[in-house]
């Protein structure tokens, strides 16, 4: 096995990121809920509601949600001490 090493650092130009920028308020929520299909319409649901992002919905664990204390731990959380939500009366139980 022959091992080559760099002998200068390469340039490599990177492309300028655009921001994605954008809102749902109540208007586009209720909107967007008329026409949304499952699993659309529950993740607008919790994102809006609890403030979780969409990757943080993706990683939810039914043995994290505590539908007697209506508590859900986000072991994955952004703050460790953020991790507990509290959903509203808009997430209900579907067992």
């Amino acid at each position: 096995m022959e091992l080559r090493y760099l002998y200068r650092r390469p340039k490599i130009k990177l492309k300028k990121e655009t921001r994605r920028e954008s809102i749902i308020d109540d208007t586009a929520e209720a909107l967007l809920l008329q026409v949304a299909a499952q699993p659309l319409r529950d993740v607008v649901i919790l994102v809006r509601d609890m403030g979780l992002r969409t990757d943080e919905v993706f990683r939810m664990r039914w043995e994290h949600v505590h539908w007697d204390k209506r508590l859900y731990f986000d072991p994955y959380g952004r703050l460790q001490s953020r991790g507990v939500g509290s959903p509203s009366a808009s997430v209900q139980p579907i067992c």
